[in-house]
């Protein structure tokens, strides 16, 4: 079974970063819109507040999904670098400032106005 990574279809920044992480099609993409029950009941409670990756036997949350995602798709050599002390800090770190400044990340991100680019359902 493929791994699946969750993530807010809602947001086209989200969106655009999981299909670009899912070059090699390591993951089955779901959008928080496309969650079975089953899914639902295995993620946290507050799972909109950010992304996740659902294995046979585990479920990945936030800063964790970043590391699931650059062991999958890192080159071996380079995966040795995910070890190194600090790393799980600094993943951690970095999704949770991204998270909370996703409406500027989105502009820089997009080069458009946030409304044009990042959230479908903006007018």
């Amino acid at each position: 079974m493929k791994p699946r990574l969750v993530y807010d279809d809602d947001c086209l920044f989200c969106t655009d970063a999981v299909r670009k992480v899912n070059k090699s099609e390591d993951y089955v993409l779901i959008g928080f819109s496309e969650l079975t029950d089953e899914e639902r009941q295995r993620l946290p409670e507050d799972y909109e507040r950010c992304a996740h990756v659902i294995t046979k036997d585990e479920v990945y949350s936030c800063g964790d999904v970043v590391r699931d995602v650059l062991y999958r798709t890192t080159p071996e050599p380079f995966c040795k670098v995910l070890n190194l002390p600090g790393i799980k800090q600094s993943t951690d770190y970095g999704y949770y400032i991204i998270s909370q400044n996703r409406g500027l990340v989105s502009k820089l991100y997009c080069g458009a106005p946030l409304t044009d680019c990042c959230f479908k359902d903006s007018n």
